[in-house]
């Protein structure tokens, strides 16, 4: 099952609290694009689950799963480095391989958070 760290999980609260979302959750999903033309993992803030969705509960925080990505992501944790130079959620322990022969964490090279409101990948 996938794992997400305190740290993460306070991340997320903090985020959907500034955007007015605090009986809201975070939604894992594969997004249409990545870096080499195939899905990634992406977040999103919700305040409800889509049709179909798992729902989990990590120390209060709601999570909403897309069934597409339980099994790509049952070893994988989120994690959050708000001090790093390129602050942001990680997706780990999770690589897929491309086409052209490597690999990347699932959520690619995406940039960003959560903290826009928008879907974005895991950086």
């Amino acid at each position: 099952m996938l794992k997400i760290s305190d740290v993460a999980i306070e991340g997320f609260k903090s985020i959907l609290k500034e955007n007015e979302v605090e009986n809201g959750g975070i939604r894992v999903f594969m997004s249409a694009s990545s870096c080499c033309g195939g899905g990634s993992v992406a977040l999103e803030i919700m305040d409800e689950p889509e049709a179909g969705d798992i729902e989990n509960d990590f120390q209060g925080l709601r999570v909403f799963m897309d069934p597409e990505v339980v099994t790509l992501t049952e070893n994988a944790t989120i994690d959050y480095f708000p001090n790093d130079p390129n602050p942001g959620f990680r997706l780990l322990g999770v690589e897929h391989q491309h086409q052209h022969g490597h690999s990347h964490g699932s959520c690619g090279e995406g940039h960003g958070s959560c903290g826009d409101g928008h879907g974005s990948c895991c950086s």
